[in-house]
């Protein structure tokens, strides 16, 4: 985690001491990552996808607000999130590079992805329907073709793969879907990505915010500003009824929530892990999420399967 032009710095350092010996495969929507490289005289290859119609939301804060180049506005002819599209510098010639590997249509309820390399084409499966699991195949497919192995192959092998169950697994009980989730904290990437998708596919659901990290003698301290760089406001829809936020910072995501406008009354605060199962109604509720920080899974999973324990005992 840390600023993208601190991540991008540290990266393109290391690609520059491998130098002409490296090969480094790019995501060519990505007005960042693509300009890895450059001045290192390695190999560049690149994938991109075209517009598949995601609509995504806006975003209040942008990785990339003006031209890395020239300091010109960036406009896009289509986003597939957050800045990851088809970008233009409307100052300079600053563009997404030709795609080695480009995905001319994705279908991300059948779970399909079609690639075109060289001129020909193929379809490969995808794991999950979630746009930026799609760029992860993408870039899978990529990498294992410029190792040599045949697409049926991959294709093969991509059909055994699933979203691993520390990122996400859900369990049903009396007709409602528990979802224990990975949200990054520490990132409003990451945690916007997630938001976006929790209320674009229109389900009614209740969230448990763990979001927090957990503090040790080596990280005693959690800092606050990525609240403030993550797109709470999305929450803000009728279908997302009640939040509740869990941990020593739940008073800051309280606090965060009212200031994106989300009604105070349907946001209930449980500083103990113990409280969290009285906040939870799955009355008329298709969904519960419980988004949980990356170094916190086995907390957010029993936060979830207390729940639907208790969802069990009210229907028996």
């Amino acid at each position: 985690n840390g600023h993208p032009e601190y991540i991008f710095d540290q990266m393109d350092r290391g690609i520059a001491l491998a130098g002409k010996s490296l090969t480094v495969i790019l995501n060519a929507n990505d007005p960042i990552s693509s300009r890895l490289g450059e001045a290192a005289g390695c190999r560049r290859l690149f994938y991109a996808m075209a517009d598949i119609h995601t609509d995504p939301l806006e975003n209040g804060v942008r990785e990339v607000s003006v031209c890395p180049v020239c300091g010109g506005a960036i406009s896009y002819r289509y986003r597939h999130y957050r800045h990851i599209g088809d970008y233009r510098c409307d100052g300079c010639d600053f563009a997404p590079p030709r795609a080695d590997y480009r995905a001319r249509s994705a279908d991300l309820t059948r779970e399909t992805i079609t690639v075109t390399e060289g001129g020909e084409t193929f379809v490969y499966p995808l794991i999950s329907q979630t746009v930026y699991y799609a760029f992860n195949v993408l870039s899978a497919v990529a990498l294992f073709r410029e190792m040599g192995i045949d697409r049926q192959d991959i294709a093969d092998f991509l059909r055994t793969q699933k979203v691993p169950k520390i990122r996400e697994s859900v369990v049903e009980c009396g007709g409602v879907r528990f979802y224990a989730s990975a949200s990054k904290g520490q990132n409003g990437s990451s945690a916007s990505t997630v938001f976006e998708r929790l209320v674009k596919d229109g389900a009614v659901k209740e969230l448990v915010f763990a979001m927090d990290e957990i503090r040790d003698s080596n990280h005693p301290l959690e800092t606050l500003t990525w609240l403030y760089e993550s797109d709470y406001e999305f929450l803000n829809v009728p279908q997302i009824k009640k939040i509740v936020v869990f941990g020593e910072m739940c008073y800051a995501h309280r606090l965060r929530l009212l200031l994106a406008g989300y009604p105070a009354e349907r946001i209930f605060c449980a500083e103990r892990e113990d409280e969290v199962p009285q906040y939870v109604d799955v009355q008329g509720v298709d969904e519960v999420y419980v988004l949980y920080d990356i170094d916190s899974v086995t907390r957010g999973q029993r936060i979830r399967d207390a729940l639907v324990k208790k969802a069990g005992e009210e229907t028996t």
